[in-house]
């Protein structure tokens, strides 16, 4: 049994760092060969089958719990 976090559950909360950790590791600011959007399609995509809504929804919910995107960005 999961515990949740208000409506989250941890099992999402884990899934969303690393879908971050994932993210940040090959996102490059300023450079438009490696975007966001560039990584979930040929990175996230690959590893955990989500919609790019679900991609944007994990990454706020992994800013919203560890602050560390709007650092990153």
């Amino acid at each position: 049994m999961t515990k949740t976090d208000g409506k989250t559950k941890t099992n999402t909360i884990l899934r969303a760092k690393i879908v971050y950790d994932i993210a940040m590791s090959y996102y490059k600011p300023g450079r438009q060969d490696r975007c966001l959007l560039w990584v979930y399609r040929n990175k996230v995509s690959k590893i955990y089958p989500i919609s790019v809504a679900t991609f944007w929804r994990y990454l706020r919910l992994a800013e919203s719990k560890y602050g560390e995107i709007s650092d990153k960005k």
